[in-house]
């Protein structure tokens, strides 16, 4: 069960594992947690080849919505964990100006932003589930992830309208991006409720 910080650790979590594929794949790019606030800037000043992760939904797992009280150790009642799903927007975007491109221009755009477009896919496909070891934590800080914890992670079919639907609100073109979903055990809760304790007991005896 993690703690309240496991929104910002799937991103992180996403971002290390395909930044771990740069050696491998030997294209020099760069990965990155954003908003479309700041996509035009990414559209116009990049200087190497960024992929975005763009966190545009976060859902409540269904099938553990009502989920019955456990009972810890003690005795205390505590609700079950908040399992959550995490849909992230993953983007390409190309070092060269298209703007005003030549078809030189464009045709190397493209290269770029599919090569990436296919970095992305085989790398989460063979991150399906994402281990416990492959997990961000900041080092510094107390430990977000209980230690058998895992995420899965799926690719996501978003309707044409929806994704439209972002891009409108960047006031950018629509870019061809990918969506995924990672679904992660869940936000432990922060109180239990106190242990259920006897109150009087009586004991009656029937006649034999």
């Amino acid at each position: 069960m993690a703690s309240w910080k496991v929104v910002h650790a799937v991103g992180r979590t996403l971002a290390s594992i395909l930044e771990r594929r740069r050696p491998a794949i030997g294209l020099d790019y760069e990965v990155q947690m954003a908003t479309p606030v700041a996509f035009e800037t990414l559209a116009r000043r990049l200087t190497r080849p960024t992929i975005t992760l763009f966190l545009y939904q976060v859902v409540e797992n269904a099938e553990s919505r009502n989920a019955p009280q456990r009972e810890m150790p003690d005795g205390a009642l505590a609700r079950q964990p908040l399992a959550l799903e995490l849909c992230y927007l993953v983007t390409p975007w190309s070092a060269l100006r298209t703007d005003s491109p030549s078809r030189e221009i464009e045709q190397a755009a493209i290269r770029d932003e599919t090569s990436l477009l296919g970095i992305v896919l085989q790398t989460f496909d063979e991150h399906a589930e994402v281990r416990h070891t492959d997990l961000w934590s900041d080092p510094a800080d107390r430990p977000v992830w209980h230690p058998d914890d895992t995420m899965q992670l799926s690719m996501d079919t978003l309707a044409i309208e929806d994704l439209y639907r972002i891009w409108d609100a960047s006031e950018l073109p629509y870019r061809l991006s990918l969506t995924y979903r990672a679904r992660v055990i869940g936000i432990d809760a922060a109180e239990a409720a106190p242990p259920i304790r006897v109150g009087d007991a009586e004991l009656i005896a029937g006649e034999g």
